[in-house]
């Protein structure tokens, strides 16, 4: 068999499982710019580098940490109206690949003619380092409502999607290169899969306020989701694919071993160029499945200090916060289907693949009962100081938070390593707020957060962060959020 057959017979493989999940994805991401995860809409969080968990305040305690809701803000530059809101808010982390449109459809084409060695190389280049990487939505509107004795609420709707095309590197090497001879392959799936969801998120927090130097303040909070699911695919974590060459009739050979498995939910007669103009619009879509989600936090004020002449105020110098994001599932019950082959086991010698060959790789596509898929859940915990409580020579105050973040399943979406991320904004006056940060591990390995808030007026103010700064100069990923809000008093 010639190697550029095999090679051919490896990227169908792969090619064709892909196939409907391509589509899905080139619908909902190769054309939006706005793109978060929950705690991605955490607007100053990005600028500090994802590192808000215990001193996120307002609509931002929303998506970062609910036990904060009905925390009183610390900067001047955060609304304070009992009535704060939102409409069209983005942000978050995409894969640069996702970013162009006509590098996309080169991945997933399946051209009658064939590749040519050109694009086999600019197809292996595309398939690696995370290009292929999204956690995207639109978020159409933010209320946060502050009662004055029974604490806060907060409603939210919007569309995420999370989705992860994490090829095997020795794949892409084989795609690339065109070259199979000399040494075995083995294709592990490393994460292959994405969820569109929209959702509705009732949140309530409360706070708890005592005289003590440790813990006078202590809040509660959770948001509710109501999740409606519109599309799904995935491969497997136990596929896998091997390639050895063996001596086969007296000539060298190929033995393939192993077997996959790729699985999807899409509502009946999903137009790709009509979900594009739904997703951006905010429109509901139709749906593949329903689920439910849940967010629980805590947060506060760890310890106070005695104020400084004559006034005997504690002033809040250190704070907590701890949250759990993310739980919760969907149940996909339209158009199920599962398309597999397993027990794969052949030794392939010079002329031996042929077009009935090739459809055994495909596998066989089968309609499926429903089933339920997780989110990508994650535990995170920090800790805050005011700078400005212990260092009073400073004219203006500054706030630094370090967390840590642990991925509790492996989703689509999710990383599969914890982050840990240090960060902290500098009120430079009562309009203008910088801040910075940096993280690491986690999904990208480092990243550097920059932003900034700006509050022209009492009532509106402009947010803007990115969390990968570094990111928007390169061509790997690009991650960045924004809104603008507005403080209503009646």
């Amino acid at each position: 068999m010639r190697t550029n057959e095999l090679t051919l017979l490896s990227m169908k493989i792969f090619w064709d499982v892909l196939h409907f999940g391509a589509m899905v994805l080139l619908a909902f991401c190769c054309c939006t710019v706005a793109t978060f995860s929950q705690d991605r809409l955490d607007v100053p969080g990005m600028g500090m580098g994802r590192a808000s968990v215990s001193i996120t305040r307002g609509l931002n305690s929303i998506y970062s940490n609910p036990g904060l809701l009905d925390a009183a803000p610390l900067l001047p530059t955060q609304l304070d109206q009992p009535l704060t809101f939102s409409i069209y808010t983005g942000g978050g982390t995409i894969g640069a690949t996702y970013l162009s449109g006509d590098e996309f459809r080169l991945i997933f084409a399946q051209k009658p003619e064939g590749y040519t060695k050109e694009d086999r190389e600019r197809v292996g280049q595309l398939l690696q380092a995370e290009r292929l990487y999204a956690n995207a939505a639109i978020n159409l509107i933010a209320v946060r409502y502050r009662t004055k004795t029974g604490g806060t609420w907060a409603f939210h709707h919007g569309h995420r999607v999370f989705a992860r095309v994490n090829f095997p590197e020795s794949f892409s090497e084989i795609v690339a290169t065109s070259n199979i001879t000399g040494r075995d392959y083995t294709f592990i799936n490393r994460g292959i899969g994405g969820d569109w969801l929209t959702e509705f998120g009732l949140s309530y927090g409360t706070t708890f306020n005592g005289d003590g130097a440790w813990f006078p303040s202590v809040g509660v909070g959770a948001t509710a989701k109501l999740i409606q699911g519109v599309a799904h695919f995935e491969v497997a974590e136990n596929s896998i694919i091997t390639i050895q060459q063996v001596v086969s009739g007296g000539g060298g050979g190929y033995n393939i071993k192993g077997g996959y498995q790729f699985r999807s939910a899409s509502p009946k007669g999903l137009n790709p160029a009509e979900a594009i103009g739904t997703l951006l619009t905010g429109l509901l879509p139709s749906s593949a499945g329903t689920g439910f989600g849940l967010d629980v936090g805590i947060g506060g004020t760890l310890y106070s200090i005695a104020g400084t002449g004559q006034s005997n105020q504690r002033r809040d110098a250190v704070f907590f916060g701890m949250t759990l994001q993310d739980a919760g599932f969907v149940n996909w019950n339209t158009e199920t289907l599962v398309r597999s082959a397993v027990g794969i086991n052949d030794t392939l010698g010079s002329g031996s693949l042929d077009n009935a060959q090739f459809r055994r790789y495909e596998g066989k596509l089968a309609a499926v009962p429903a089933y339920s898929t997780s989110f990508p859940t994650v535990f995170r915990a920090g800790i805050g100081v005011d700078v400005q409580a212990f260092v009073p020579e400073l004219s203006n105050r500054m706030v630094l938070n370090i967390e840590g973040e642990a991925p509790l399943n492996n989703p689509p979406g999710s990383a599969s390593r914890g982050r840990f991320a240090v960060g902290g904004e500098w009120n430079l006056n009562d309009w203008l707020t910088v801040r910075t940060g940096f993280s690491g591990f986690g999904i990208n390995s480092f990243g550097w957060g920059l932003g900034a808030t700006v509050r022209p007026t009492k009532w509106l103010t402009f947010e803007a962060g990115s969390s990968e700064f570094e990111g928007l100069f390169g061509n790997e990923r690009v991650d960045a959020a924004a809104r603008l809000s507005i403080g209503w008093v009646w």
